[in-house]
């Protein structure tokens, strides 16, 4: 591992002393985008719960749409 910082120091213009200021800033840096993530994911699965509830009140006013109309209908042919 120390060898492939080596490499990779060797190859930028970074001098030594800098890469733990450099990993722990990109550490820090994957958390928070980790976190933000995590978040993420949350709120998409509250917004899928969330469509699926709407999805099943539409069903459910679309049916009693259909019933009103079948009683009303029943009432015009009896009158």
């Amino acid at each position: 591992m120390l060898e492939r910082v080596r490499m990779i120091v060797a190859d930028s213009s970074l001098p030594m002393q800098h890469v733990p200021d450099v990993l722990a800033d990109a550490i820090a840096s994957k958390e928070l985008l980790q976190e933000q993530l995590r978040r993420q994911q949350a709120e998409l699965e509250e917004l899928r719960a969330l469509r699926q509830k709407y999805e099943a009140q539409q069903k459910e006013l679309r049916q009693r749409k259909e019933r009103s109309l079948c009683a009303q209908q029943s009432v015009l042919s009896c009158a």
